[in-house]
């Protein structure tokens, strides 16, 4: 029986791989399916009872619909390879550190590009680091980000090199909207104009 967060990925193809016990599941396979193309090396365990199975293992995903799957509409394809140890498949169950690069991720009609990413996705809830060398980002990120609420908070530390808001489809109000420096952000909010809370530069300009 397939867990029911399965069920939007629909027909799908899968070689490998396969060692099955009990209570433990080896996959080395590679899928494609609706949602895009997959491959894994993981070990599970408790994989009967999905939002509490433990795995450990490599992850590589190829224009894969994250938004679909997670029924996010602002969230398009994700392309990446990562190291993972955790629990937990769903959204709102998942507790796993991750180590990786993301070569793809479509946010809010934007495409970013080369993020290299270290730390623990737990509930909806992001801690570590992030480098990001995009060419409208470039920035050292290290903190939290919780998007568990309606309301989203931020609290983290990151040093810009160069970040431009415009193309992000953050911030448009302005022709040009650049921001460079070192900043300390503690925010509640999901744009710019909701935004609550404290910001404190360093050597920045706008």
């Amino acid at each position: 029986n397939l867990p029911e967060s399965f069920s939007d990925v629909g027909t799908f193809e899968a070689y490998g791989n396969f060692a099955l016990t009990k209570n433990t599941l080896n996959l080395n396979m590679d899928s494609n399916s609706g949602l895009g193309k997959l491959s894994t090396d993981l070990y599970l365990t408790d994989y009967q009872v999905l939002d509490k199975t433990k795995y450990k293992g490599t992850v590589v995903m190829q224009d894969f619909k994250l938004g679909g799957y997670l029924k996010d509409p602002l969230v398009g394809r994700t392309s990446l390879q990562g190291k993972f140890d955790g629990q937990g498949f769903s959204l709102n169950s998942v507790n796993t550190s991750i180590i990786g690069s993301i070569s793809k991720h479509e946010y809010r009609g934007y495409t970013y590009q080369n993020i290299d990413v270290n730390g623990v996705l737990r509930n909806r809830n992001f801690q570590g680091e992030l480098v990001v060398k995009d060419p409208n980002v470039q920035m050292n990120f290290s903190g939290l980000a919780d998007l568990s609420k309606k309301i989203y908070r931020f609290d983290f530390q990151a040093d810009v090199e160069y970040l431009d808001l415009k193309p992000l489809h953050l911030f448009e109000k302005y022709e040009r909207s650049i921001v460079k420096g070192k900043v300390n952000i503690n925010l509640t909010g999901n744009t710019i104009e909701t935004l609550d809370g404290e910001v404190s530069f360093q050597d920045a300009s706008f």
